[in-house]
């Protein structure tokens, strides 16, 4: 039977757009049967991201599975571009992997009838993945320093992802992002990332 993807719910729907980008960090948005247990307003829909988020120019999800929700619900929408990069949960994803995001982020940014339009971007809670790719994005393509990045994304912006947070949640995962180099793909920083995990807050 189809359900809500574990803790799914205890984080809020969308960060904010990370200053220097047009990045909107997001929870994996579900088809409408996925959350019919659910109160009202924990439900999270792709109509629903669509109403919120009016500005949306580009979806990329990195769920590594098709159940969640129909992509043709963006595709439908004039002008919301869908693209679908399989990414497998708590590993490094694949340098190929990491090159057709650039690659998909490198053509958005670069048409110029998607000027005013947004990328969000998703796997399932908005963390891990999401904020991965993006960091390497942020640091490798838009040269922000790592730490600046790291702090941007997680310290202003998903560390309010998680709708119990009322304090700064514990560092509890590692990411590996390549140095800016001549031998980048040999050189790698190893970078504390702050993560929102927690169920409850005392």
């Amino acid at each position: 039977m189809p359900r809500v993807p574990d803790r799914w719910e205890i984080y809020s729907k969308f960060g904010k757009i990370i200053k220097g980008t047009r990045f909107l960090p997001c929870k994996t948005p579900l088809r409408p049967n996925l959350t019919v247990s659910l109160a009202d307003e924990m439900r999270f829909t792709p109509n629903d991201l669509i109403e919120a988020v009016p500005q949306i120019g580009l979806v990329v999800d990195f769920t590594n599975t098709k159940r969640y929700y129909n992509p043709i619900d963006f595709k439908i929408k004039e002008g919301i571009d869908y693209m679908k990069i399989y990414t497998e949960g708590k590993v490094i994803p694949k340098k190929e992997i990491i090159s057709l995001f650039f690659e998909t982020v490198d053509a958005f940014l670069k048409d110029s009838s998607k000027k005013n339009k947004i990328i969000v971007a998703h796997c399932t809670h908005g963390i891990n993945r999401t904020g991965y790719f993006i960091c390497r994005y942020m640091i490798t393509k838009l040269n922000f320093p790592p730490q600046v990045a790291i702090d941007d994304l997680f310290q202003e912006n998903l560390i309010f992802h998680c709708p119990t947070a009322n304090q700064k949640i514990p560092v509890s995962f590692l990411y590996h992002i390549p140095r800016k180099s001549k031998d980048c793909d040999n050189k790698m920083v190893t970078i504390f990332l702050i993560i929102p995990f927690t169920h409850k807050m005392s």
